[in-house]
């Protein structure tokens, strides 16, 4: 085996028993509740990641009406820094266990194996191959030419995020494409006068309604809304993309 060879099974090794490490560490259970010293606000974080809020009745005793918000975002801060600190520790430990390398799928499985095997049964191999490479370069620069922009697409909706306001623009909430809890708003004079019981439902209604919506907008797809939006179809479907290198699609 020469030297680049061996130095590339080594890489799939390092990176194959890192993907491991980190899957490792994400399976393993990480804090899913928090709540404040004064404990008026709970927050509990469901396996599927849907957040809960429970706030006591009590709550004026601690917080102001226009500072119940930052409240509730303040133990939805701890709680993420807890769970961060957690998978920290479960990745250390991870990294001790012993992982077992990934064996190289056969060339002839992967999609250049199959390309080549298509290509070589083709009466006319040479045009196929010609086109093949026409293709094969005409999507590498237009990855080239949108890759910026299509990034900065997928950071502006990630930032974006998705937001929900209740009746009366009672609560406002926005959360994350992956459904965390980005900010929040409560209408002061509603507060005011409402029990804790209210405010968690109007909380918890909205939030899951967020959910709810950026779920059915990223069931769409990553690419979606960018410049490279036709490629979507080609991610979870290698034979589409090798007929539309072939310039069979």
């Amino acid at each position: 085996m020469s030297d680049d060879a061996e130095r590339f099974y080594q890489l799939h090794d390092d990176l194959m028993r890192e993907a491991r490490i980190y899957e490792d560490a994400a399976a393993q259970p990480l804090p899913a509740s928090a709540h404040d010293d004064s404990g008026t606000i709970f927050l509990d974080l469901s396996g599927e990641g849907v957040l809960t809020v429970d706030i006591g009745d009590a709550w004026r005793d601690t917080y102001a009406p226009g500072e119940l918000a930052d409240g509730v975002m303040a133990v939805f801060g701890a709680l993420g820094e807890a769970r961060l600190a957690e998978w920290a520790v479960q990745v250390d430990a991870a990294m001790d266990r012993p992982h077992a390398a990934t064996p190289v799928p056969p060339t002839s499985q992967t999609t250049a194996g199959r390309m080549r095997a298509a290509l070589e049964a083709e009466s006319e191999g040479t045009v196929a191959a010609n086109k093949v490479l026409e293709n094969v370069l005409g999507v590498l620069d237009d990855i080239v030419a949108n890759f910026d922009s299509t990034f900065d697409a997928a950071v502006t909706r990630g930032r974006a995020g998705t937001r929900v306001e209740s009746t009366d623009a009672r609560v406002s909430v926005r959360v994350s494409p992956a459904g965390d809890l980005l900010s929040l708003e409560l209408s002061p004079t509603w507060v005011s006068r409402a029990t804790g019981g209210d405010i968690s439902r109007e909380l918890n209604d909205a939030i899951a309604r967020a959910r709810s919506d950026t779920a059915l907008r990223a069931a769409g797809g990553v690419l979606d809304g960018t410049p490279l939006a036709k490629y979507q179809r080609f991610v979870d479907d290698p034979e589409a993309f090798e007929n539309f290198l072939r310039g069979k699609d």
